[in-house]
Parts: C-alpha cells; sequence; structure tokens
C-alpha cells in the first residue's frame, strides 16, 4: 500500500523536479577552465611582455595563463585554429588575418600600433621601395605578422624574390647582419622604445626611411595607418631623429577562440585595460 502511494503522489513529483534540472543545466555555462594558453611570439618582442603582464594579472584572479613562445603572428592563427586547440588566445598583427583564417576566431579589438622601421645603410636617403630591387632585404622570419606585412608592402611596389634577395631574418639577427653590412635594408615591427630601435637610430651611417608616400600605402593596403615618429621622440637631448618621420603602422589585435568561456573573454579585456594604463 505505502509503494503504491509513492508510485501515485511521491514519484512524478521527483521525476518533474529531475527533468526540471535537467532542463535548467542545459542553460548554464560550465565552470570556464583554471588555465589557458596564449600565443605570444618572440621572447624579445613585444606581445612576449603583454603577454606576461596578462599572465600576472591573471594569477591574481585564479586564472593560470601559459604565455607560449611561438615565430609570430602567421604561426599564431595556426595554432589557434588546429584541431585540437593548441591555442586559447593569441596577439595577431594586423593584415595577417584573412577571412579564412578567421574561422573559428574572434577578435577582442585593436590594442595598440605596431610601426614598421625601414632602416638602410649608406648616405644616399632612399626615397621609395622600388629602390630596394636587387638589394639584400630582411624581412621578418618565416611564420611572423613582420615577414607576411612586408610582403604586402613589396608586393604592391613590384618587388619579390625573382628581383630582391630577400632574407627571413628575426629582428636581432636582421640588426646585426645591417650593422655588420651583410644587408642592405632591414623591415622590422617593433615598439619605438625597442633598444635594437634606439641603437639604430644612434648608429652613423644607418638610417630609418620615411614613406614620403605613406597616404598611397594606407589607400592599398587598407589595415595600415601613418604615424609620425616626432623630431626627438627617441632622445631629446641628442635629438633623434633629427626630424618629423612618416611611417606606417599595423595594429596589434587579441584573436581568441570561438568557444573560450565568457568569464576568461571578460578577463582577458580587463587585462588589456590594465596593461594599456
Amino acid at each position: 500500500m505505502l509503494r503504491s502511494y509513492f508510485i501515485r503522489t511521491i514519484a512524478p513529483s521527483v521525476v518533474v523536479t529531475v527533468l526540471g534540472f535537467l532542463l535548467a543545466y542545459q542553460f548554464v555555462d560550465p565552470a570556464p577552465p583554471k588555465t589557458i594558453t596564449i600565443g605570444a611570439g618572440d621572447t624579445q618582442g613585444a606581445y612576449f611582455l603583454f603577454g606576461n603582464q596578462y599572465h600576472d594579472y591573471l594569477k591574481k584572479e585564479g586564472v593560470e595563463l601559459i604565455v607560449r613562445p611561438t615565430a609570430g603572428s602567421v604561426d599564431n592563427l595556426e595554432l589557434l585554429s588546429a584541431e585540437p586547440a593548441l591555442l586559447d588566445t593569441a596577439f595577431v598583427q594586423g593584415g595577417t588575418q584573412t577571412d579564412a583564417d578567421a574561422k573559428g576566431l574572434f577578435s577582442l579589438g585593436s590594442l595598440y600600433y605596431e610601426p614598421l622601421w625601414v632602416f638602410f645603410r649608406g648616405s644616399k636617403p632612399i626615397q621609395r621601395i622600388t629602390e630596394l630591387e636587387e638589394k639584400r632585404v630582411a624581412i621578418g622570419p618565416d611564420g611572423s605578422g613582420t615577414q607576411k606585412l612586408v610582403m604586402q608592402v613589396l608586393s604592391v611596389n613590384g618587388l619579390d624574390e625573382r628581383n630582391t634577395r630577400l632574407l627571413p631574418l628575426g629582428t636581432q639577427e636582421a640588426i646585426d647582419s645591417l650593422l655588420a653590412g651583410s644587408v642592405d635594408t632591414i623591415f622590422m615591427v617593433a615598439s619605438a622604445r625597442s633598444p635594437g630601435v634606439k641603437q639604430l637610430l644612434s648608429t652613423p651611417d644607418i638610417h630609418l626611411m620615411n614613406f614620403a608616400r605613406a597616404d598611397a600605402y594606407t589607400r592599398n593596403l587598407r589595415f595600415l595607418s601613418t604615424v609620425i615618429l616626432p623630431e626627438g621622440a627617441i632622445d631629446l637631448e641628442k635629438n633623434i631623429p633629427q626630424k618629423d618621420t612618416t611611417m606606417l603602422a599595423a595594429t596589434a589585435n587579441l584573436v581568441v577562440r570561438e568557444e573560450l568561456h565568457p568569464a576568461l573573454v571578460d578577463l582577458l579585456l580587463q587585462a588589456c585595460t590594465v596593461s594599456a594604463r
């Protein structure tokens, strides 16, 4: 009799309650993971510096951010798009990402400008990129956003490996080669506070190219912007540079996988804001 009473009165309530929990569970996000990985480029670059700043911020919030060295933006996109995922988020240089690359990814926004520096040897100024034909030119390492950007800049000037000697050198190797005279020109993407930039701007017979046709580049390569390096911005006492210099710049973007937990997306945005102060 008691069993019959349970089946008729209590059991339906239990079933309804269990079904309610199951239904509610479908709309509740699981707890965010405690460990995520960010692709941060070369250990000497700005991406790696910012990655470690984000690490310190997220650690205070109870999340471990693994800062993974990579070859650069192109490598980061490949690792982000891999299945299974090898990265959860990464820094990606503007102009690197295509619609095909973006499948399953989205950008949290642009963080800052990344100037493109073009340094050359000799007393004769380089007025146009076309003058680099048949020269020895360092274009950034394979897998880097720098190399992809430089190849686009060279391409709109009719230059490629058929008429110019293109060398896939990393930043420090390119700087050393320019100082040693084994390359004629180097392209590098770096902060104005970079020790390498300061070294080259302070070295006799090494000069920074002024992009006189900067507006034409930004029309042809929409991801680029024009920036001005003011006279004396690097060193007021020594007046480096000695005149305003027009440069091109891409943006640094923070890209994440679509399935990254919303709570972690919020934390990354907060880390970006804190690091920008």
